[in-house]
């Protein structure tokens, strides 16, 4: 939404904070709904950091336009995933966010 933060390159994301034990795998899934004023599905990307250093990122790995991270924690703490789409536009829409447990594959 227009009050979203914004990258550097404009596009708008959400924040959310994961608690991770060490060594525990974790699958997140990002997929986009209708953009905003549009009937295309947002693009997704995410990317996963550990305080301010990029960990690991995904754009379309989970099919069509929608991401997956598949990350194992070297160790415990709190890590940061970010949801945002990809590109430096400021595009709007619903998505889904599903955080399972384990190594899941492209099934999920």
């Amino acid at each position: 939404m227009s009050g979203d933060p914004r990258r550097p390159n404009g596009g708008l994301y959400h924040d959310y904070s994961i608690t991770m034990s060490a060594s525990i795998s974790v699958t997140f899934v990002a997929r986009g709904g209708a953009r905003t004023g549009s009937p295309d599905p947002l693009d997704m990307y995410l990317e996963l950091l550990d305080g301010a250093t990029s960990v690991q990122t995904d754009d379309d790995s989970a099919g069509n336009l929608n991401s997956r991270i598949v990350f194992t924690a070297p160790r415990a703490g709190i890590y940061t995933l970010r949801v945002t789409t990809y590109g430096s536009s400021q595009i709007e829409g619903q998505y889904t966010l599903d955080v399972l447990a384990g190594a899941l594959d492209s099934a999920h």
